[in-house]
């Protein structure tokens, strides 16, 4: 699991502290919902699910509270208890929250509006959600060497991360094409077909996050 703990900068002064959160810049997202926990039962565990395209990043604005992330491979306990600290938490992440202190107020942002559809609450479905996605992503890796290898690139990646810009990759227009048409012929489906307004991935992750949603 990646490195997840944002450091947020604090503005204050003598006064006080102050940290400002901005959409794209300190939080790497845009900002469409915000909500808070506070008052919070010491002896409860909450959250039990996890998200299919929903990012998120928690603060514990006061008190502290703890997390355990599970991605369907590894498991990391992470303690939140500075106002200073954000805690991203991807899609395919399975979240649980704990040992909440009597003053913990967790403000949560995220990235898209409510939606009950987004959300996986079983955690077998979400293991087998996990499995699937790592099946698509060997899938699109392979196709993706294929099509370096039809445009002459001279180039195999054994791993593409998340964060891999499409256009560092060596895949140009041609091997885009080539990909998209050799990921239809393989999983039997176009998701840039399906799409009612067109998106245009800029990252790996981003790609394969298309298909990931198109294949139900």
């Amino acid at each position: 699991m990646k490195n997840i703990i944002i450091h947020l900068n604090s503005l204050g002064d003598g006064r006080g502290d102050l940290v400002s959160l901005e959409s794209n810049e300190n939080i790497p997202f845009s900002i469409e919902r915000v909500y808070y926990l506070f008052k919070t039962d010491v002896n409860s565990r909450r959250g039990f699910h996890a998200h299919k395209n929903l990012k998120q990043v928690a603060i514990a604005v006061s008190g502290s509270c703890k997390f355990l992330l599970d991605d369907g491979i590894n498991k990391r306990e992470v303690i939140l208890d500075d106002p200073k600290k954000g805690l991203l938490i991807e899609f395919y992440v399975w979240r649980e929250m704990y040992e909440f202190t009597d003053d913990c107020v967790l403000m949560v942002l995220a990235s898209e509006k409510y939606d009950e559809s987004d959300y996986i609450r079983n955690y077998d479905d979400f293991l087998k959600t996990v499995n699937e996605k790592n099946n698509m992503r060997k899938i699109i890796l392979e196709k993706f060497n294929e099509a370096l290898e039809q445009t002459d690139k001279g180039i195999e990646f054994n791993e593409l991360v998340d964060d891999a810009v499409l256009l560092d990759t060596g895949l140009d227009s041609l091997g885009f094409a080539i990909l998209v048409a050799l990921l239809e012929e393989e999983l039997d489906y176009d998701p840039f077909q399906m799409m009612d307004e067109p998106v245009y991935p800029t990252t790996f992750g981003e790609f394969l996050a298309i298909y990931d949603k198109y294949s139900a």
